[in-house]
């Protein structure tokens, strides 16, 4: 719930700025939740017996990765496209790519997935954030 809660903070305020930044930003989220859903059916994996934690459904991909990276991309795109300086560029992408890192790592620290699952969900939130930025860019949306 506070999960949710947040992402509809975020869309909400992003919204107040750019408008079609909002509505792709929430495409993203929930485009990547339905495919790893989808994902977590199809192969239906069963959690590692030695969780720190109890986790409920399949294990594979990692659904925290997946929307956490898709989440922190479009985020960190939305930063690095309105900011000009370098350095804080530079800043923008060593942040939100450890905090990408640190969701998959904790992750597997509590022994909820292994690695091959947080790669794979990070790659697939990663990768439909991209593609949602790259349609934006080709329409010229991000205007």
């Amino acid at each position: 719930f506070l999960f949710m809660a947040l992402i509809t903070a975020l869309t909400l305020g992003i919204g107040l700025m750019r408008r079609s930044y909002a509505v792709f930003f929430f495409a993203t989220i929930a485009l990547t939740f339905s495919i790893t859903h989808i994902a977590k059916s199809f192969f239906q994996i069963a959690r590692p017996d030695n969780a720190l934690i109890l986790a409920q459904g399949y294990r594979f991909p990692s659904m925290h990765s997946a929307i956490g990276g898709a989440v922190l991309t479009s985020i960190a795109w939305y930063l690095y496209t309105y900011t000009s300086s370098k350095i804080l560029r530079l800043g923008i992408i060593l942040l939100f790519g450890t905090g990408i890192i640190f969701i998959g790592w904790t992750r597997v620290f509590l022994g909820v997935h292994e690695g091959v699952d947080v790669i794979v969900g990070i790659s697939l939130g990663v990768t439909i954030s991209l593609l949602f930025h790259g349609i934006m860019h080709v329409y010229r949306l991000d205007q």
